[in-house]
């Protein structure tokens, strides 16, 4: 049993000292070597690798994260303040309003704009030298778009002894003697719920043969006559105002001295009519300007 033990171990040591001197041979040696070198090779461009993605990551994070923690840009909330509330009509402080009409909808009225209309006698000498009222656009001239929502139908209206006549544009109108009692006035339908609410400006231009303006009026109306009418439950629910007449112009500062107002020549005259908004409180907004005209003729002059 020992020489067997004895056998085993011989045979074991000589095995140990023929690998050993072929891993000493140079061939084996240099075998070795080149094997170490790729394995180092291939851990470093791993390495590398794994590196230049972290990289990569870290450069796209870079330029995605700060986009997406980004915050965007907010419009700042328009915050309006009440100033003053009447019924259905609210006045805001940036001077727009809200009102709710007779059919219970709500209509936003915006501040006025810059070169809106004022409520206020036109200037007598900017109105003779610099208006031209044959530019008026005639009808409506809205001054936002819902305000069709709050004013329909305007006419003008010839005033006499017998009372209040509806004029079409361009209508040769005759007037007799006494000329001082015979005026113009204007008429429009309006939402019920703006009528108690609603001023007006008539300004008036009469033309002369050369198309110049020769006579000029301007008045102010407070308070409107205000006729209801229609049913609520048909829809036909509305209201007219209707202005005092005015019942004279005066000449123009190049007007010759005598001259009376139209003879009987047919000379035109021009009506422009700015309805506003008046909440009681000393707010004003324009809601539409009203434009028309018709051509005069004094009889037996």
């Amino acid at each position: 049993m020992s020489d067997m033990i004895d056998r085993l171990s011989s045979i074991a040591n000589e095995a140990g000292e023929q690998t050993a001197s072929r891993l000493a041979a140079p061939e084996v040696t240099v075998s070795l070597q080149a094997q170490i070198a790729r394995g180092a090779r291939r851990r470093r461009t791993a390495t590398a690798a794994i590196a230049g993605s972290v990289l990569a990551m870290t450069v796209v994070a870079f330029v995605v994260v700060p986009k997406l923690i980004q915050e965007p840009e907010l419009t700042p909330a328009t915050h309006r303040e009440v100033v003053s509330t009447n019924d259905g009509l609210v006045t805001y402080d940036d001077g727009s309003m809200q009102v709710v009409t007779a059919t219970g909808s709500i209509v936003d009225i915006p501040a006025p704009a810059t070169n809106a209309p004022v409520f206020g006698v036109q200037n007598w000498t900017d109105a003779c030298a610099a208006t031209d009222p044959t530019a008026l656009p005639p009808g409506w001239t809205a001054q936002f778009p819902d305000a069709t929502k709050l004013v329909t139908f305007g006419r003008p209206l010839l005033v006499d002894s017998e009372g209040y006549h509806i004029v079409t544009q361009g209508q040769q109108v005759r007037i007799a003697k006494p000329y001082e009692e015979t005026g113009f006035a204007f008429s429009a339908d309006v939402d019920p719920a703006i009528a108690p609410f609603l001023v007006l400006t008539m300004n008036a231009y009469v033309l002369g043969p050369d198309g110049a303006i020769q006579f000029f009026s301007s008045q102010l109306e407070a308070q409107p006559a205000i006729d209801y009418s229609g049913d609520h439950a048909a829809g036909t629910y509305t209201a007219t105002i209707t202005t005092k007449p005015d019942f004279g112009v005066d000449a123009c500062a190049n007007v010759p001295s005598g001259t009376s107002t139209p003879t009987t020549d047919a000379l035109p005259r021009y009506m422009s009519v700015v309805l506003f908004l008046n909440d009681g409180e000393g707010h004003l907004t324009p809601i539409a300007e009203h434009n028309s005209w018709v051509s005069v003729i004094k009889e037996d002059s």
